[in-house]
C-alpha cells in the first residue's frame, strides 16, 4: 500500500509531462496563433520569420554565384538504376540506358529540352543527400552532411545514385564541395 501512495505522490507532484512540442491551447481559428515560418518568407500579416538561418547549402553560402540549382529527376516507375559510380550525362535514350534499365517502359525524357545527370556515390553515415548547381560550364556536386544525434545507431555507408535534369546546351566539368546542415535530433 505504501508503494501505491508513493507512486501517486510522485505523479501528482511532477505536473504535466515534458515534451519537445510546445503546449498549445486551441481557442478556435480566430485566436489561434500559427506556428512560426521556417522558410524565411512572410506570413499573411507581412511579418518575416527572424528565427530562420540561411541555408548553408545554398549557392550564395557556397560561393557559387551565377550557379542555379539543378532540379532532381525522379526515375520512372518500372525503371531500375544500374549500379555505377561517378558522373554520367545522358543526352539520348541509349546513353540513359547505360545507367537506367527501363525494360518494357519508356523513360519519357525529351532530350531536345533536357539531359539527365546521374551521380553514383557512396553516402556516408552522416550524409543527408546530394545537391547540384550548374553555371553552364561546371556542375558543382554538393554533399550535404549532418552531425550525428546522441544515441544514433552506427550506420554504414551505402552506395546510391542521385538524378538531376540538366540543360542540354554545352559540355560540363564537375567540381565537388560539402556543406553541413543542422541535425534535427529528437
Amino acid at each position: 500500500m505504501r508503494e501505491i501512495v508513493l507512486v501517486l505522490t510522485v505523479f501528482t507532484t511532477q505536473g504535466p509531462s515534458c515534451s519537445s512540442a510546445p503546449e498549445t491551447t486551441d481557442k478556435g481559428p480566430e485566436t489561434a496563433t500559427p506556428p512560426p515560418r521556417t522558410d524565411g518568407k512572410t506570413d499573411a500579416g507581412g511579418k518575416t520569420d527572424t528565427n530562420t538561418k540561411p541555408d548553408p547549402c545554398a549557392a550564395a553560402a557556397l560561393g557559387l554565384t551565377g550557379s542555379a540549382p539543378l532540379t532532381p529527376w525522379t526515375i520512372p516507375t518500372g525503371c531500375t538504376p544500374r549500379g555505377a559510380t561517378g558522373e554520367h550525362i545522358a543526352r539520348s535514350d541509349a546513353a540513359l540506358a547505360e545507367r537506367l534499365d527501363c525494360t518494357g517502359t519508356a523513360a519519357g525524357v525529351d532530350f531536345t529540352k533536357t539531359a539527365i545527370l546521374s551521380v553514383g556515390y557512396t553516402l556516408s553515415p552522416a550524409g543527408a543527400g546530394l545537391g547540384a548547381f550548374d553555371d553552364g560550364k561546371v556542375v558543382t556536386l554538393v554533399s550535404r552532411q549532418r552531425n550525428p544525434c546522441p544515441g544514433d545507431p552506427m550506420p554504414m555507408p551505402m552506395n546510391t545514385m542521385a538524378w538531376f535534369s540538366l540543360p542540354t546546351s554545352g559540355e560540363r566539368t564537375f567540381a565537388n564541395t560539402t556543406c553541413v546542415v543542422d541535425s534535427k535530433c529528437p
